[in-house]
């Protein structure tokens, strides 16, 4: 081989050597792009799942450079797709700040900047459109220049949620400590675990000792009441917490679950609220429904439902009912006033709850009307029971001035169910019994037998004279004055009295009530508004311009006909709308009528002046006042009775007088007999009295010279 083949060989091996370095270096090269391109993409997924994770987090990243003095904001949006990026100088972000965080906020700046806090961590309110947000700020110094910083990165986080939360808690535990209501937290195996300040003070317990005792200790469950709880996960009921056995207080209990975010347990809230004053509210009310507010005997309502209870217990029993009227009465109180006949009959009434025997009943059915229920019927015990109940009323010695008051009886007497098998029916024939009784003389006993005819017959006449007398407007009418404090005629009511040819003077006690059974109410009620106007103009003449108020029954006041026809009285007699008063009572609201307020207001804006008559007596009179505002409220004279020795008959008036200021209503109130009423009203801010204190009811001319000077 010479040697240019060898040249040529070198060459070739060279050239080899060069191709296979090449091709080496290409794979080299081809791998470190590989790998390059392997941690590319790894760093975008990272940067990706970081984006992800701030936008899922609600947080956003930023930045803030000594250079320019300004924060770079990053925020993520839409599943981290969109990016919202803003630079805001240092000082137009501290004009967003709100004023009450602007100092703490320029205090930790300073810091930061200045290098000696290399951690940010705080919250500010930051304006946010109109409102404020809380947002937290989180980083870390990065660079520092010559000790400053240089460079500040973090992210930033929306916690206005997060702060109200624990504002709330706080809000919610602090409520918790200083409510006045007794509140606990226990666990669900009832054990004590918190108590507030109010649960402490009246168990006398303290923080330290409040978790060995269960709330069993103080409300004694009913296994149905526990069964709720663990089913319904709370429970709410009235009943006794029990603070020690002379303690115990009636509650209104309420527990509910409570699920704690800073622990795996759950838990109760319990609530009491002391019921002491509502239960004596509902016993105040129980009492007025059902007992005589002036002798605590039962009333009607409970005497019926006696009734009903003894006839629903046994279908063979039988017993009696005695019918008894007190006589004498008028002349007391048109001497002495209701005050003397109050006290007589307060006397009276305690002396006839001395006969009850075991299961015997007292009413006081009427003002001077008493009704026995008694176990038996044997007649010649029911006869000595009569003569017993007449021998108390004639053994009472009462006296008043010094002056001894005779007080007689009359006594009738039913058998159940022989002489009636219904509660009206019973009491009308022992009523039947009474009046046979009463037309013998004075202290009779009459047992009903069929044909008691004579009282009835009296009854009859009595009401065809009524009738006549109604017809012929013979009826005498009477004014009694209302006045100011300062003894100042302001308004009149018109009184019915009635003469009867045969019957003498005739008590309103009496006829009243068969004008109201026998369907003359409406023609009574015209009369008196008649009656009215005629006074009306008469006072007018002298220079008295006053309301002059009747009594209308509650049906003619809801009969479409009474506006039209009192308005036509007016007219005939040209008397002002205004000076008429219409008084009714509650029983207008008990009518089966669809709009009895609707009605009233008719009236009332014809011009006619509405008022309450006997408020307080019945049981629902403050849910009428609520309905309908009346013109006037008069207040009854029961409410005045105890006035002078008794506080809490003063507290009772005085927060019934505060409700009716409340309720801007005009207040009269009846019955004033004494100056020591008069001064004890007046210091509670009474301006409008009527009673025999001031002026009795008269005819019209002493009426007239009474109060003309």
């Amino acid at each position: 081989m010479n040697d240019q083949d060898k040249q040529i060989e070198r060459l070739q091996r060279r050239l080899l050597r060069e191709k296979n370095a090449r091709a080496e270096a290409e794979d080299i090269l081809s791998a470190k792009s590989q790998e390059l391109y392997e941690k590319s993409v790894e760093t975008e997924e990272s940067k990706r799942l970081l984006e992800m994770a701030l936008w899922a987090s609600g947080e956003s990243i930023w930045s803030w450079q000594k250079s320019n003095d300004s924060f770079h904001f990053r925020q993520y949006e839409n599943h981290a797709t969109q990016v919202e990026e803003r630079v805001v100088s240092y000082d137009d972000f501290a004009k967003s700040v709100h004023p009450d965080d602007l100092d703490n906020l320029t205090l930790n700046w300073s810091l930061h900047k200045m290098g000696f806090s290399t951690i940010v961590d705080g919250a500010y309110r930051i304006k946010q459109g109109k409102d404020y947000a809380w947002l937290r700020f989180k980083g870390r110094i990065v660079a520092f220049d010559d000790d400053a910083a240089q460079s500040i990165v973090g992210t930033l986080k929306d916690v206005t949620d997060l702060v109200e939360a624990e504002a709330s808690s706080k809000l919610m535990s602090y409520a918790f400590s200083r409510s006045t209501e007794p509140m606990l937290i226990i666990n669900k195996s009832l054990r004590l675990l918190e108590a507030n300040q109010a649960f402490c003070k009246i168990s006398n317990l303290s923080g330290k000792t409040i978790g060995r005792y269960s709330l069993s200790k103080f409300i004694k469950f009913s296994r149905l009441e526990l069964e709720e709880l663990r089913k319904d996960e709370s429970l709410s009921i009235e009943t006794n917490l029990h603070l020690s056995d002379q303690n115990v207080i009636d509650v209104d209990l309420k527990i509910s679950e409570f699920k704690s975010n800073e622990s795996a347990s759950d838990y109760y809230v319990v609530a009491l609220r002391d019921l002491t004053d509502k239960k004596k509210s509902e016993r105040k009310l129980y009492q007025l429904a059902h007992f005589d507010p002036l002798t605590n005997l039962l009333n009607r309502t409970s005497l019926k439902l006696q009734f009903d209870r003894l006839v629903n217990s046994c279908e063979q029993i039988k017993f009696s009912v005695v019918f008894v009227e007190l006589e004498g009465f008028n002349e007391v109180n048109d001497r002495w006033g209701h005050e003397a006949c109050d006290l007589l009959i307060t006397h009276q009434a305690d002396a006839f709850s001395a006969l009850l025997g075991e299961g015997a009943h007292l009413c006081r059915w009427g003002s001077e009307e008493f009704v026995y229920i008694l176990p038996h019927t044997q007649e010649s015990l029911l006869l000595e029971n009569g003569d017993e109940i007449i021998r108390c009323v004639n053994k009472m010695d009462f006296e008043v001035e010094g002056q001894k008051i005779p007080i007689s009886c009359s006594v009738g007497i039913a058998v159940y169910p022989d002489n009636g098998k219904y509660f009206d029916e019973i009491i009308r024939a022992a009523d039947s019994a009474m009046f046979n009784a009463k037309s013998r003389g004075k202290n009779e006993v009459q047992i009903f037998y069929q044909g008691i005819t004579d009282e009835a017959m009296k009854k009859l006449n009595m009401l065809n004279e009524l009738r006549e007398a109604v017809k012929s407007e013979s009826l005498n009418f009477v004014l009694q004055g209302k006045y100011n404090e300062q003894r100042q005629l302001i308004g009149a009511e018109l009184l019915c009295r009635w003469h009867s040819p045969s019957f003498g003077h005739v008590s309103p006690g009496v006829f009243i009530p068969m004008i109201e059974q026998h369907g003359l109410e409406s023609a009574l009620g015209l009369l008196a508004v008649k009656q009215a106007a005629v006074f009306g103009n008469v006072l007018a003449n002298y220079g008295v311009k006053i309301p002059i108020s009747v009594n209308i029954s509650s049906p003619q006041i809801l009969d479409p006909e009474f506006l039209p026809q009192i308005i036509s009285i007016c007219s005939e007699y040209d008397a002002a709308h205004e000076l008429i008063e219409l008084e009714i009572t509650e029983s207008v609201f008990m009518l089966e009528d669809e709009s009895p307020t609707a009605r009233l207001l008719e009236i009332q804006k014809a011009g006619f002046r509405i008022s309450l008559d006997d408020f307080g007596t019945g049981y629902s009179s403050l849910s009428y006042l609520r309905q309908f505002q009346f013109d006037v409220v008069k207040i009854d004279r029961s409410f005045i009775l105890d006035l002078e020795n008794s506080e809490r008959a003063y507290n009772l008036f005085v927060a019934i007088m505060d409700m009716c200021k409340a309720l801007r209503t005009d207040t009269v109130v009846e019955g004033i007999e004494t100056e020591r009423q008069f001064e004890l009203l007046s210091k509670v801010g009474v301006n409008k009295y009527q009673g025999f204190l001031l002026g009795r009811p008269i005819i019209l001319d002493d009426f007239v010279k009474d109060n003309m000077h």
